[in-house]
């Protein structure tokens, strides 16, 4: 059974992992007699220092910017700093990316509410029998709106009825803050819908992930400072750049607004 009354605003374009808003702002650090420093200040630091800063990024907080620099002069060890610096960044950045890789690849399937609720990014049809058989899949609410004629709607309403699956269609947008009206129609759809229900977009990080923290808050109860976890560089969300208008809406919204 596909529920078309759902549609809120038109279906949002799909948007890629990495994008262009995601580019990197330079950033110069205060160093000594009014000059910038090297762009290898950052390696001032021990390796250990960095550790707390990839905990705070793969935990899904938001804080990430940290004081990095420091009055140390130019020693010896500058040089050694700095490789060790790089093998530990770059280690950080192919495991990152490989996770990451591999998750896509996989649908970036992931579990909210075992039993009850599912997020993942776009599937294909075979992705989707998968996980449908394996998770009993008795809902599906799809954030990119409708889009009929488009293949991947096709298959994924046709997939639907075929399964007796009910579908949902809600439009939202990973660089602008659901609407008044986006929220009342999710509430209601979590109220309503058959479990268990997938959540998905089209990467399945941004809207995916806010969604699925406030399916936490809503349904489950959980802390928002807890649920927030949902929008996590572990489901491929940034912290940073154009997506993070997902993370200040989560932060202000309240579920008896």
């Amino acid at each position: 059974m596909v529920s078309r009354g759902l549609l809120c605003g038109r279906g949002a374009s799909p948007l890629p992992l990495q994008d262009e808003g995601l580019r990197e702002k330079g950033r110069a650090a205060p160093g000594s007699n009014g000059q910038s420093p090297s762009p290898f200040f950052f390696s001032r630091r021990p390796p250990l220092f960095y550790a707390p800063i990839a905990l705070k990024v793969f935990s899904g907080n938001t804080p990430l910017w940290y004081n990095m620099t420091s009055n140390e002069s130019n020693g010896e060890g500058m040089a050694q700093r700095r490789i060790t610096l790089y093998a530990d960044i770059t280690l950080l950045y192919i495991l990152m990316w490989s996770y990451i890789g591999y998750s896509v690849a996989a649908g970036n399937f992931h579990v909210v509410t075992p039993g009850k609720a599912y997020r993942s990014a776009q599937l294909d049809k075979k992705q989707l029998q998968y996980y449908i058989n394996k998770y009993k899949i008795a809902s599906i609410l799809n954030l990119r709106g409708e889009n009929p004629g488009v293949a991947w709607y096709v298959d994924e309403v046709g997939f639907s009825n075929e399964h007796n699956i009910t579908h949902y269609d809600v439009a939202l947008s990973s660089e602008r803050e659901p609407t008044a009206t986006d929220v009342a129609t999710l509430l209601r759809i979590f109220a309503e819908a058959p479990r268990p229900i997938l959540i998905h977009c089209w990467a399945g990080a941004d809207r995916s992930g806010l969604v699925s923290a406030m399916w936490k808050v809503v349904v489950e109860n959980e802390p928002k400072s807890k649920a927030q976890r949902q929008l996590s560089i572990f489901y491929g969300h940034l912290p940073f750049g154009d997506k993070t208008v997902m993370d200040g809406f989560f932060r202000k919204w309240s579920p008896t607004d």
